[in-house]
């Protein structure tokens, strides 16, 4: 029988840098959106609260993917939840990056690249519901 010690142990040692991996990048699409559209407000705020802000910019974004896309069925491990969030931060900072190249290729307003983003998030949710259909054949 394992302790519950050695059990704390090895779930730290596996997910530890997915762990570090999630939060830097929970926070660093909003950072980068932050400095984008308004680097008076970064440079004003202290560490904690740009932290906050950029956590509140994005985490409605990687909520909705999570709800919106089910567990792959490719992953079949006690950790489907958590494999789920890193899949959905994941792809959400790749359309974060999509939004703020296009942003400034094309000098959207900082209502415009919302919307782009919301249509990045939208392909991106169809496009991981297409590949989950076709995993399951």
């Amino acid at each position: 029988m394992t302790s519950i010690s050695e059990l704390i142990k090895e779930i730290k040692e596996k997910t530890f840098w997915l762990t570090l991996f999630d939060l830097i990048f929970l926070i660093a699409p909003g950072v980068l959106l932050l400095f984008y559209f308004d680097r008076n407000l970064f440079l004003i705020l202290d560490s904690i609260k740009v932290i906050l802000l950029s956590i509140s910019f994005i985490a409605p974004f990687i909520f909705i993917f999570v709800i919106m896309v089910p567990v792959m069925p490719v992953i079949k491990n006690k950790d489907n939840i958590f494999i789920s969030f890193t899949i959905a931060i994941f792809l959400t900072n790749f359309n974060v990056c999509l939004m703020l190249f296009t942003s400034y290729l094309f000098k959207f307003s900082f209502i415009k690249s919302i919307f782009t983003l919301i249509i990045f998030q939208i392909i991106s949710i169809i496009c991981v519901g297409i590949f989950s259909e076709k995993s399951k054949r």
